[in-house]
């Protein structure tokens, strides 16, 4: 009987682990840069850091851009971000309207569910 709850324990974190996923690279210069300095206090609100604007953010945000291109592109791949649908476009020469803008989506939906890859707020490793 231990070893049936043990297997029925051990399901739902196997059913959690991503499928291994061939991806295509995404070129660094069709992310824009996003302009705040991580992990800087804020002065008018304990325990929040300071974004655009002066504005309060929860984290020391944002995540390391290396990083943030590499989750863009493993959901790029299987073409959603957590059960979001997304397309991001590698082609650099497509500068369309719709294109960069499914494209901003996609940056937006990557970093907006999980902000903080590098705080307890978020995720460290993929």
């Amino acid at each position: 009987m231990k070893v049936l709850r043990l297997l029925a324990l051990l399901t739902p974190v196997s059913a959690l682990v991503a499928p291994q996923v061939d991806y295509a690279t995404i070129d660094p210069t069709l992310v824009p840069a996003f302009g705040i300095v991580p992990g800087i206090p804020s002065t008018s609100q304990p325990g929040s850091y300071q974004g655009a604007n002066g504005t309060n953010i929860p984290c020391p945000c944002p995540p390391d851009r290396d990083t943030f291109v590499q989750r863009l592109e493993q959901f790029n791949a299987v073409g959603k971000a957590f059960d979001l649908p997304l397309n991001f476009s590698t082609d650099v020469s497509d500068m369309t309207a719709a294109t960069q803008l499914g494209r901003v989506d996609a940056e937006r939906f990557t970093i907006g569910i999980r902000p903080c890859f590098n705080s307890s707020f978020g995720f460290s490793k993929f």
